[in-house]
């Protein structure tokens, strides 16, 4: 594959995440209103599963925003470093790094912001 095709694979790439979180949005309202009409002793279970919605959203997001840099032609390693989900960016340069035979560098980004 060629550099513009790679390029043009990770802009594509993150239009189609923009438009999964889209949906996620829609299914953050959804959950949203049913936690309204759920009765206080069961409130909780509904919270956990929009606090799920919202993790998935957000890894959604990184994604989009690593897949932009990359398609804008940043380095892997410094759109990496720039990816603000601790876990996510330890896996991504994890995979990275192994492929180069030394271990992943220590995460420097934050970890999961609940509703943000």
């Amino acid at each position: 594959m060629s550099p513009s095709q790679t390029r043009a694979l990770f802009s594509s790439l993150s239009a189609e995440l923009a438009a999964m979180m889209e949906t996620v949005d829609g299914l953050t309202a959804i959950v949203t209103e049913h936690a309204r009409l759920t009765p206080p002793d069961r409130r909780s279970d509904v919270l956990v599963k929009a606090q799920g919605i919202d993790d998935l959203h957000q890894t959604l997001d990184s994604l989009r925003v690593l897949s932009a840099a990359l398609s804008g032609g940043v380095p892997i390693d410094e759109a990496l470093a720039d990816v603000r989900l601790a876990a996510l960016a330890q896996r991504l340069q994890s995979a990275v790094t192994a492929t180069h035979g030394r271990p992943a560098p220590a995460a420097r980004s934050g970890d999961f912001v609940m509703f943000e």
